[in-house]
């Protein structure tokens, strides 16, 4: 069934919490603002039980009303982390025909909208598009004021299924969603899970409807040194081990690893599988972290020592 929304403009999720400051949305809100398309409609979705933190997104978010910018606020008053659940209240008040997201820790350029519209309104045959986003290890001051960014290499390359199946490469803001072509069905995200939502969504989507990949840099994936907001994979990128985060995450991919079966009969990730693997880490985080961690630390240290004694000899 087709659905019609508001037919020009678009629509962007941005979930907060109280446990960052006020300045992280601030900067998030602003970047969308800067987006040279119009007509945009921003949902904040607050997740927090703080009055003063309702009180001081509601004086913020004042600031950016205009008529061709418009922002509208859900407080989702909860102490628990309900992330997933937290796109799905921002989505069902949308009300425009193209939808996308954004974290309060993370920005976009002044091309993402643009950038990723075109392709929408010019080629039929595509229900939603994406973007290169930049990687960026940032400091903070006291005032968690961003003092300091070191850029990696962006996420982004060109749109495989197989590769998608491998590992997520498309981060949540790295998109835009035309809802008049897709399923609404798929316009949900899966409440199951309590991390990688946005990886379970993205599955659903991409094994329904491919993409158009938009050669650009649209938007910042910010991690700050404090790994505060990091997920697992970062943490493996950056060598650093998190026990938490390693049980955690564990149980989520492996919960991707049966959607993936799910989804793809033909899929299999080998003879000693992703699921298997995960859902054994998730029951033993110690077990992860030292294989990961301490197995090559220690390997490392016995080639070393062979060499060594061998010189000796």
């Amino acid at each position: 069934m087709l659905f019609i929304h508001e037919d020009d403009l678009v629509s962007i999720v941005v979930r907060t919490t109280g446990k960052r400051n006020i300045s992280f949305l601030n900067e998030a809100i602003e970047s969308i603002a800067s987006n040279r398309y119009r007509p945009i409609e921003v949902i904040v979705v607050a997740q927090t039980e703080d009055e003063d933190f309702v009180k001081a997104i509601g004086e913020l978010t004042a600031i950016y009303q205009f008529s061709d910018f418009l922002i509208s606020i859900i407080i989702n008053q909860t102490s628990q982390d309900q992330r997933t659940r937290n796109l799905n209240l921002g989505i069902d008040q949308a009300r425009g025909r193209y939808i996308g997201f954004l974290d309060d820790d993370d920005i976009f350029y002044e091309n993402h909208i643009e950038a990723l519209i075109t392709p929408l309104k010019e080629i039929e045959c595509f229900s939603w598009s994406y973007g290169n986003i930049a990687l960026a290890l940032c400091s903070t001051d006291g005032s968690n004021r961003i003092v300091n960014k070191n850029y990696d290499a962006p996420f982004g390359r060109d749109f495989d299924l197989d590769t998608l199946f491998q590992g997520n490469f498309i981060p949540i803001h790295a998109y835009l969603i035309d809802r008049n072509r897709i399923n609404q069905d798929l316009l949900i995200f899966d409440e199951k899970f309590e991390l990688a939502e946005d990886y379970a969504f993205l599955l659903r989507l991409a094994v329904n409807y491919r993409p158009y990949y938009v050669r650009e840099l649209v938007g910042e994936y910010r991690i700050f040194r404090d790994l505060s907001n990091s997920n697992l994979i970062i943490n493996e990128l950056l060598k650093i081990p998190d026990r938490s985060k390693v049980k955690s995450w564990s149980k989520a991919l492996w919960q991707i690893e049966v959607l993936k079966e799910h989804l793809l009969s033909s899929y299999s990730s080998g003879l000693f599988s992703q699921k298997f693997r995960k859902y054994i880490f998730y029951l033993f985080p110690g077990m992860k972290i030292f294989f990961q961690y301490r197995f090559s630390a220690l390997r490392h240290f016995l080639v070393n020592f062979i060499r060594i004694f061998g010189l000796m000899e």
